[in-house]
C-alpha cells in the first residue's frame, strides 16, 4: 500500500511517505499524510493500516516524555515505546492475536536524533547505514538509498526513494509528504 523512508544525516532524522490508498483492484490518492509528528516529539510514518496510522497519530498518548539519554533511546523504545504501541492497538480493537502471537503493522519512528523500524511483531531495529524504508516498494525505496548513500543531501534521497518506489510500484504513489527533526532534540 505504500512506501515509507527514513534517512538520518548530521543534523536531521528525515522521514517520508507517499499518497496512496490502494489494494488489488483499486488505487486513491490519500488527503491525510502517512507521515506526522505526534504530542511527544516523534515523527512517524507507517504502512500496513489507515487504522493503525489514525491510532499513532490521534490516540496513542505518550504524553511528555522525561529526558531520555541518546544511549537509552533504543532501550525505552523497546520497552515503554512499544508497550504504550500495544495498549493503544489493543484497546481500540486493532490488534491481531493468532496462535497467541500478536501483531500490529509496520511503521519508522525518529526520536531524539536516532531512526527506528516497528515491524509488525513489535521489534524494534535502528540500523547502521543510517537508512531504512517500510511499504510494498521497500526493495526500491532501499535501493536508491543505497545508491546515493555518497552522493545526495538526505531530503533529496528521500524524494529519490520515493520517486524510485513509485515508479516501478503500482501501490505508491505521490504527493509525497516529508518531515524533518532536529537530531540534537
Amino acid at each position: 500500500m505504500t512506501a515509507i523512508v527514513g534517512v538520518i544525516d548530521d543534523k536531521y532524522v528525515w522521514i517520508g511517505g507517499d499518497s496512496a490508498s490502494a489494494n488489488d483492484s483499486t488505487l486513491c490518492t490519500a488527503a491525510q499524510p502517512k507521515v506526522f509528528e505526534n504530542n511527544s516529539g516523534m515523527i512517524i510514518g507507517y504502512t500496513s493500516s489507515w487504522r493503525m496510522g489514525q491510532l499513532l497519530q490521534y490516540k496513542l498518548d505518550m504524553g511528555k516524555l522525561p529526558h531520555i539519554n541518546v544511549e537509552n533511546v533504543i532501550e525505552f523504545m523497546i520497552t515503554d515505546f512499544v508497550d504504550s504501541v500495544r495498549e493503544c492497538f489493543k484497546g481500540s480493537g486493532f490488534s491481531k492475536v493468532v496462535d497467541n502471537e500478536e501483531t500490529g503493522g509496520d511503521f519508522i519512528v525518529g526520536f531524539r536524533g536516532s531512526l527506528f523500524t516497528i515491524f509488525e511483531d513489535f521489534s524494534v531495529l535502528s540500523y547502521s547505514d543510517g537508512y531504512t524504508a517500510v511499504g510494498s516498494g521497500v526493495e526500491f525505496a532501499l535501493g536508491s538509498l543505497y545508491t546515493t548513500r555518497d552522493g545526495e543531501g538526505a531530503k533529496k534521497r528521500v524524494e529519490l526513494a520515493l520517486g524510485a518506489a513509485s515508479y516501478h510500484n503500482p501501490y505508491v504513489q505521490g504527493p509525497f509528504h516529508i518531515l524533518k527533526q532536529q537530531r540534537n532534540k
